[in-house]
């Protein structure tokens, strides 16, 4: 079914995901702690005995 869509569909389904990875990226780029220099090292969650 999905297959039988015209070009405009597909074109505005691309145009979308163009704007949805901007501005996805776009925020992980500006909150990142790594690029503001903090390292974070995460802790062992605590286990369940089975590990």
């Amino acid at each position: 079914m999905i297959l039988g869509l015209g070009w405009e569909n597909w074109a505005r389904l691309g145009g979308w995901l163009a704007i949805g990875f901007i501005i996805y990226f776009g925020y992980s780029v500006k909150h990142s702690k790594l690029s503001k220099g903090q390292v974070v090292i995460p802790k062992d969650p605590p286990g369940d005995g089975l590990h």
